[in-house]
């Protein structure tokens, strides 16, 4: 594994509604102990959290531990420093400023692996629907990152080679801007 020493890892029961926790976690990258903190005082969906919790046990066994009591970002850090475990959520809140225990965010691992596209690249898009200026086609690609194809607003349902222009970053997400490559489309 990716680790000398096996780490556990602590995971706030609320973040195992979002199903990206479960999937990170399906990569099997850590030796170590899931811990799942479950907060006694707080109520969330727990339907989906019940149904992540069952297929974490089904994926490892006596590896996962509940821990249940009362949680606050200080007893959450000195249960993680206590054991050295990595503290995995999806709370941006319980980011440890003082880099006394290591926080991981899903936010923080899509942001490391996400798609770099540089001016010039080629990508393929599907163009859902007109974009706000008349010659504008809008598509999106794998991760939901919107693409605005200039002179794409004709080719709604068809998916075409496009060369990368820019990208920018909003609020919401990465945007790429882009023109069609050719004319001919598939």
């Amino acid at each position: 594994m990716f680790f000398k020493k096996e780490r556990s890892i602590l995971i706030d029961i609320k973040s195992l509604e979002d199903p990206r926790i479960l999937n990170f976690l399906k990569l099997k990258i850590f030796d170590g102990n899931i811990l799942v903190l479950e907060n006694t005082l707080e109520i969330s969906e727990k339907s989906l959290i019940s149904e992540n919790l069952e297929k974490l046990k089904a994926l490892f066994g006596k590896k996962l531990k509940i821990i249940k009591g009362k949680f606050n970002k200080e007893k959450i850090y000195q249960l993680a420093k206590r054991d050295n475990s990595i503290i995995l959520t999806t709370n941006p809140t319980l980011k440890d400023e003082e880099g006394k225990v290591t926080v991981i965010t899903i936010d923080d691992i899509y942001s490391a692996v996400k798609p770099v596209f540089l001016a010039g690249s080629i990508i393929t898009v599907k163009i859902m629907k007109k974009g706000k200026d008349a010659d504008e086609g809008i598509g999106y690609l794998d991760g939901g990152i919107k693409v605005v194809v200039d002179g794409g607003a004709r080719y709604v349902g068809k998916e075409l080679e496009c060369e990368v222009i820019g990208t920018m970053e909003t609020q919401i997400g990465k945007v790429v801007f882009a023109k069609i490559k050719y004319k001919e489309i598939k």
